[in-house]
């Protein structure tokens, strides 16, 4: 004795399924069959509507920064963009795995609902300890939810990190050619002529100047 439930709507269903008892003499006394009773079994059962997860940008691009700064972490845009109906799992996940100066953290905690949106819980930031251009990947891991069933997993989404970490412009002075001893301390550069006869005419000089950051850097006006 078979039956089945047809998971074609989602909801929770009830109902109850007859049964007719019957002494049979086939195969033993050859008797004709007698009634011995009826009985009902219960029947239960839910549906749910899978989560289905999806992000607005699978980018995050914290642009062109400079060495040391304080940069406000970028967050995800999660959706659960399921039809609500009857009964829905919610949409759990976290997001990880990223390297290099990035790091990516944070969780949907105890899910979304369909339809339900989340543009704060998962982070990703970038640490600007040292100059370079930064492409790395991290992935947010998501399950459709529910309190009777295991977990169903959906996937791993790749997430893009990208950043430009410039070191500030640094301004230096080289002496090219001419005349004259070229030193520095500090900020300050000191071009010495030294100790000079009136009217041995005109020493000249040429300095260049240059940028001098290492790496990825500002421009020098």
């Amino acid at each position: 004795i078979q039956v089945a439930l047809n998971t074609g709507t989602a909801g929770a269903f009830s109902g109850t399924q007859a049964l007719d008892y019957v002494s049979t003499g086939t195969g033993t006394t050859t008797a004709p069959d007698i009634s011995v009773g009826t009985g009902n079994v219960s029947l239960s059962g839910k549906v749910y509507t899978p989560a289905v997860g999806q992000i607005a940008s699978t980018t995050l691009d914290f642009g062109i920064v400079h060495k040391g700064d304080a940069v406000t972490p970028q967050a995800l845009t999660v959706k659960n963009s399921a039809a609500v109906t009857a009964l829905n799992d919610v949409l759990t996940g976290s997001f990880g795995g990223a390297t290099g100066p990035f790091t990516a953290g944070g969780s949907l905690g105890a899910g979304l609902a369909a339809q339900q949106t989340d543009g704060s819980s998962l982070t990703a930031s970038l640490n600007t300890a040292n100059a370079g251009v930064f492409n790395s990947a991290a992935f947010v891991q998501m399950q459709s939810h529910n309190n009777d069933m295991t977990d169903l997993g959906r996937g791993n989404v790749p997430i893009d990190l990208k950043a430009q970490v410039n070191n500030y412009a640094l301004s230096e002075f080289l002496l090219k050619n001419g005349a004259g001893s070229f030193t520095r301390s500090g900020s300050t550069f000191y071009l010495n002529y030294g100790s000079l006869h009136k009217g041995t005419g005109v020493f000249s000089t040429t300095l260049l100047a240059a940028n001098g950051a290492a790496g990825p850097a500002d421009l020098l006006d």
